[in-house]
């Protein structure tokens, strides 16, 4: 799948399993509830900063966003 679509589904799971409330996380992450929406629902494509904020929002590091990622994206990434 799409890089973007997988860092979409990651988010949206971590979030669930962490019962956090969207704007909970986008408050966190810096970034308004409505961005927060779009980037989880596989809208855009992501920019490194979107996944940092991501990462900064739930609490996790970027290998949690990229599980499931092509590996050769993966390793092109250096992950």
């Amino acid at each position: 799948a799409e890089l973007s679509v997988v860092i979409a589904r990651n988010a949206r799971a971590l979030r669930a399993a962490g019962q956090l409330r969207q704007v909970d996380v986008a408050t966190r992450a810096g970034i308004s509830r409505t961005q927060l929406s779009v980037i989880e629902g596989g809208g855009r494509l992501v920019s490194i900063e979107d996944v940092l904020a991501l990462c900064r929002g739930l609490g996790v590091g970027i290998r949690d966003l990229v599980v499931g990622a092509d590996p050769g994206d993966l390793e092109l990434l250096g992950l």
